[in-house]
């Protein structure tokens, strides 16, 4: 197999290629700390490996020592955005439409945001983003159905054009929206596979959260809990199959 990799020894060596990774055995330590033995020329190898989360793509970090320090030093610090100008400008606007969903809703929406911008940096995407969240379930509440996708996709559509947004930031928003309930990787952009990501591990109560770290994921929930946001998802659901 191939990965992106970022190497480290004892004598400080930094190294980010892709380099194959042939492993003879594996265990895991501790966390999500894996230990592999292998042979290079012939002479036995020990190598600690680990996700890093300060890289904007999936990558492993292979290190012959000090795994637990290096498992800190490639950690970005944990980010919780309690307040978004843009998130709060736009729900504040349907606020009439969501009712009694308004604050279940919204701590949905910064839920997603913050598992989705972990780890990024850009401004533009955590803006795009934004936006994204916003809108992505608000067609429930302002058609009143539970085939909401494109509702979303066209009032999200709306605020972008009065907005003077560019036509391929659109066209971003939409696809997020558009591919937000997907089973499968989005391989075409990456701020739609993050959101992806992000929708499923908050619609999984955390359950399903890939590589993002568990304490993000329980701080997130516990600033934005979810005041039956799921419960009522699950009785609109059972509703429709009988309409």
């Amino acid at each position: 197999m191939q990965f992106p990799i970022a190497g480290t020894g004892c004598a400080g060596l930094q190294l980010r290629s892709t380099l194959p990774v042939v492993a003879v055995s594996s265990q895991k330590l501790r966390d999500e700390i894996r230990e592999f033995r292998t042979l290079f020329n012939r002479t036995p190898c020990r190598l600690f490996a680990f996700w890093a989360k300060a890289f904007q793509t999936d990558t492993v970090v292979i290190s012959s020592d000090g795994a637990v320090n290096k498992t800190e030093k490639y950690s970005i610090k944990m980010t919780c955005i309690t307040q978004n100008e843009t998130i709060d400008s736009i729900l504040n606007s349907y606020r009439a439409d969501l009712g009694y969903s308004f604050e279940p809703y919204r701590n949905h929406v910064y839920r997603v945001y913050n598992f989705a911008i972990q780890g990024l940096t850009n401004k533009q995407d955590c803006e795009i983003l934004s936006i994204a969240a916003a809108f992505h379930d608000l067609g429930i509440w302002t058609q009143n159905t539970f085939d909401y996708i494109q509702p979303s996709i066209d009032i999200a559509t709306h605020y972008c054009q009065v907005n003077f947004m560019d036509a391929e930031t659109i066209a971003v928003i939409e696809l997020i929206i558009k591919d937000h309930h997907k089973l499968t990787q989005i391989k075409k952009n990456s701020l739609a596979e993050r959101f992806r990501k992000a929708d499923l591990t908050d619609l999984s109560l955390g359950l399903i959260r890939e590589q993002m770290d568990n304490q993000i994921v329980r701080k997130v929930r516990k600033t934005f809990p979810n005041k039956g946001f799921h419960f009522y998802l699950g009785r609109l659901f059972v509703k429709n199959l009988f309409l």
